[in-house]
């Protein structure tokens, strides 16, 4: 609670507190759409940008520790492989962990400016290269 002195200090003081509470809630995961409608109040004022590079590290972070979790890991051994419904089950995982990222990297991708493209080509590269070192660890038989 706080007290009321003025309508100015009221609103300045109310838009400090909601201020805040967006600053703790960024790295939380959100829906799919509370995190594109921020992005792209993000993307059209670049006094946001350290917003919109928070919001982008956290989801990216949350998919790259997704997809390191145990329903996505696997062992290489012919003895157990997939069946097509095994397949579509982990498809299916896989679209869930990377929706968010997927559409925010789509909306910076269509309505960001060229000086907002590393972010894009960054949240790409950490999960790629996640992928890309699994598959690399799978072949030498680690997970």
């Amino acid at each position: 609670m706080f007290e009321i002195v003025d309508a100015d200090t009221l609103f300045r003081e109310l838009l400090d507190r909601v201020s805040a509470l967006e600053q703790l809630t960024l790295t939380d995961p959100v829906p799919t759409k509370v995190a594109v409608a921020r992005l792209k109040r993000y993307l059209v004022d670049d006094a946001r940008r350290i917003s919109l590079s928070d919001l982008l590290k956290a989801e990216t972070e949350r998919v790259y520790a997704t997809l390191r979790g145990a329903p996505f890991t696997t062992k290489n051994d012919p003895r157990n492989q997939p069946t097509q419904d095994d397949v579509r089950t982990r498809l299916r995982a896989y679209e869930c962990a990377i929706d968010t990222l997927l559409n925010l990297v789509i909306c910076g991708a269509v309505w960001g400016t060229p000086n907002q493209n590393s972010h894009w080509v960054g949240c790409f590269k950490r999960v790629a290269n996640w992928a890309i070192c699994k598959v690399v660890n799978s072949r030498s038989g680690a997970t």
